[in-house]
């Protein structure tokens, strides 16, 4: 089944753990990027719907439980594929352990990885959760 997705035009930003509640609260989840086709649907949709004004999303990835294993918070699986920017992760001041994904064009990084402090404020992205069975996720919406 083909991904839908959908701008909620909601207006908040949150810090990841916010982002997590709010996510589950409507029955879905902080978006996993589990392979380039879907990050670049992600980088796709964010930049089809927003028009390039905001350049930074909570995604569900985190180290919160052992520095430097960074895993899904949907699926509990360690990261396979990874995109991160140059540099990263690198847990700036030893407080970064949650995972966004950023756009740098001066940087010549468009959609990749950053570790960032959990308690930052930003857009996130939701989507909903898959099917045990079919493994899909029809519909994503993000929040800013």
């Amino acid at each position: 089944m083909t991904q839908t997705w959908q701008n909620s035009r909601e207006s908040q930003n949150a810090n990841w753990f916010k982002a997590v509640e709010h996510c589950h609260s409507l029955g879905m989840q902080l978006v996993t990027i589990e392979s380039k086709a879907k990050n670049d649907e992600v980088a796709t949709f964010i930049n089809t719907t927003e028009s390039y004004n905001k350049y930074n999303y909570w995604i569900g990835g985190s180290d919160l439980a052992q520095k430097f294993s960074f895993k899904w918070l949907a699926t509990g699986k360690p990261f396979e594929y990874t995109n991160w920017s140059a540099n990263e992760p690198n847990n700036a001041n030893n407080n970064e352990d949650c995972v966004h994904i950023v756009h740098q064009p001066q940087l010549r990084q468009f959609w990749t990885w950053n570790d960032h402090r959990c308690s930052k404020e930003l857009d996130f992205l939701c989507e909903n959760i898959a099917s045990p069975v079919s493994g899909d996720s029809s519909e994503i919406k993000f929040f800013k």
